[in-house]
């Protein structure tokens, strides 16, 4: 997101240059002064061009043409037409004077402060940024950007250009007030969406993807509307608790795919190559983006395992900002998905059935058009109407079996599947032992016990191969028989 942004303020900055260079031509007539879509500013410059001998429709021409802001036409036409039809300096109220003596000076100030923010910025507060954003009310308009102590000064010298007493901390306190319209990207764009023109899209956009699964576009279309079901704010109780994983070649794809499934208007929500090594940070992505893509998921340690898995379930997070007596629940807008050029990607077998695993078989071949409204706007239609987008217990069965083949079993795995096999009882050989007793037999010359994490890591492991356990005296035991042509 960092460098979206820099890429922003370059072609801002770029765009701010050619707004004060060429489309301000208004040297000639009021040298020194800065553009502005003030009624002081249009009247001494529709007088300025008057006393330079052009005629009145000229003036306006020139000026509406010309000018970087945005101007009402009607209201344009009828300054210039007073500073045509009468001569002198503009009216007090013009030129941001006192109002007849109506209110006192600070309430003037205020007002003019109030007056000129709206003429001449948009303003909202991010909701999911928690951040003040601007755009000036241009002609060519800009991208909102954040609002930074740089922008406060302009913002403040420009106010001070026009006539308007005010300091720096006169427009902060204006930028984090009531007076700036509460805005939450996610909100809007949803809000915006057509209606559905019953085409499914949804499908077809996930069969870009090759495998030979069959099984996982069902999956796959079911955690996409629990992505949009996150931003509706429907999941209050449960976030989205699966994360596709898309493994195959490297090349072939896959990044490129998780990035075009958010819109345009939501790429700076989309967040990529980002590590679990700080916790907090971590959370609180889950916060501030769309769509957050694991990136060679692979690579997470055993350690941020657990933390990957407990974002996955969180529908909220707490954060304790500084100072604040208690902490504040934010709402969770962040759905995840990962890839990875390895099939050993699951470390926790326990957890498996939280990920949608499969393999890509061949290149992925996106179209050259994605018609975003229509594919959220059949997501929508399809969570209204009551389809579900969250995995049930079957669901969650399933994909433990089905993610056997990408799971990283332990050591102890291979060893065990040489030698034993799980067992029914009644069959020859069958015996009920302890994990302590099967890792002696296994290793007969190590007196080591083992540790904590082993038996963990084994308890799991016979769990998924679904062999037998019974609570003893002693612990748990495992139901398994030697394998023909073994004795142990």
């Amino acid at each position: 997101m960092t460098n979206r942004i820099n890429e922003f303020d370059v072609r801002n900055n770029q765009m701010e240059e050619f707004f004060n260079q060429v489309i301000s031509p208004f040297e000639a007539f009021l040298p020194g002064m800065r553009p502005s879509n003030s009624d002081k500013y249009l009247t001494l410059l529709a007088d300025a061009i008057k006393k330079a001998g052009k005629s009145e429709e000229w003036a306006y021409d020139f000026i509406l043409d010309r000018n970087p802001f945005l101007l009402d036409d009607a209201h344009l036409k009828e300054l210039v037409h007073k500073a045509f039809e009468e001569r002198g300096e503009p009216s007090a109220q013009q030129a941001g004077g006192e109002a007849g003596g109506q209110v006192n000076k600070i309430q003037q100030e205020t007002i003019a402060l109030q007056e000129f923010m709206q003429r001449r910025y948009a303003l909202r507060q991010n909701e999911v940024l928690g951040i003040t954003e601007y755009c000036e009310r241009k002609r060519l308009h800009t991208r909102y950007r954040p609002v930074n102590e740089r922008v406060i000064n302009s913002i403040a010298l420009n106010a001070r250009e026009e006539g308007i007493n005010v300091w720096n901390q006169d427009v902060a306190r204006y930028l984090l007030s009531d007076r700036v319209r509460p805005f939450n990207p996610f909100n809007a764009f949803i809000g915006g969406l057509p209606k559905w023109d019953h085409r499914p899209r949804i499908d077809k956009l996930f069969r870009c993807i090759p495998t030979d699964d069959e099984e996982w576009y069902a999956l796959a279309h079911t955690w996409f509307l629990g992505m949009v079901a996150l931003w509706m704010g429907r999941n209050r109780r449960k976030g989205n608790e699966s994360m596709p994983i898309l493994i195959g070649a490297q090349g072939i794809g896959k990044s490129t795919f998780c990035r075009s499934l958010l819109p345009p208007e939501l790429e700076p929500y989309y967040l990529e190559n980002f590590t679990l090594g700080d916790r907090r940070k971590a959370l609180l992505m889950l916060t501030r983006y769309g769509l957050i893509n694991f990136d060679e998921v692979n690579r997470l340690t055993e350690r941020q395992q657990p933390v990957l898995k407990n974002m996955l379930q969180l529908p909220t997070v707490d954060e304790y900002k500084l100072y604040a007596a208690a902490s504040e629940q934010m709402q969770r807008y962040a759905s995840l998905i990962g890839t990875s050029n390895n099939y050993d990607v699951i470390y926790d077998l326990t957890g498996s059935r939280r990920y949608v695993c499969v393999r890509v078989t061949d290149k992925i071949v996106l179209p050259k058009t994605i018609n975003y409204p229509q594919i959220y706007a059949e997501a929508v239609h399809e969570i209204t109407l009551g389809r579900r987008y969250w995995l049930d217990e079957a669901d969650e069965a399933a994909l433990t079996e089905r993610n056997m083949r990408f799971v990283r079993m332990p050591a102890e795995a291979e060893t065990f599947d040489s030698s034993f096999e799980p067992a029914r009882p009644g069959d020859e050989g069958a015996e009920w032992l302890y994990a302590t007793e099967i890792h002696h037999r296994l290793h007969p010359t190590i007196n080591k016990p083992m540790t904590q994490k082993e038996r963990y890591d084994f308890s799991a492991f016979m769990a998924a191969r679904g062999i037998q356990t019974k609570r003893a005296e002693a612990g748990k035991k495992y139901l398994v028989k030697p394998k023909k042509g073994k004795i142990m």
